[in-house]
């Protein structure tokens, strides 16, 4: 939505539609904005679970690498709204969100070779029982 913000404006007078460029352009970046609030919940969510998890243990599965999908979406996002709104603490946001992606991607990683290597990632406890 943020990069619809910026590109429709010359997109849409390109194409004749000078009228619409403004609006759909502002439309673009409350939708955004609303989508990156609702990231912003989805995060404070997260971890909040997961710091309740942790302190119990959390067994490794594959499951992990849903973190890193929902969590790149959102560092990426928060990295084009700070190049749309000029603020500080977004750009702070943005590269600390980043570099919190990378160690989450690069632990799953990590986490999931040695799965593999000692054939831990591949028991199913649901059929193990029986």
């Amino acid at each position: 939505m943020f990069v619809m913000s910026q590109n429709a404006p010359a997109v849409l007078s390109a194409n004749g539609l000078n009228t619409l460029a403004t609006a759909i352009a502002g439309a673009s970046l409350l939708g955004g904005l609303i989508l990156w609030g609702y990231g912003i919940w989805w995060l404070a969510i997260a971890i909040m679970i997961t710091l309740r998890y942790l302190k119990d243990g959390i067994p490794y599965n594959i499951g992990w690498w849903g973190y890193t999908f929902p969590l790149g979406v959102f560092a990426v996002a928060t990295g084009r709204l700070a190049t749309i709104v000029p603020l500080t603490p977004i750009a702070w946001l943005a590269s600390t969100l980043i570099s919190f992606l990378g160690f989450v991607w690069i632990l799953v990683a990590i986490r999931t070779v040695r799965g593999i290597l000692n054939r831990s990632l591949f028991v199913a406890p649901c059929l193990a029982a029986e």
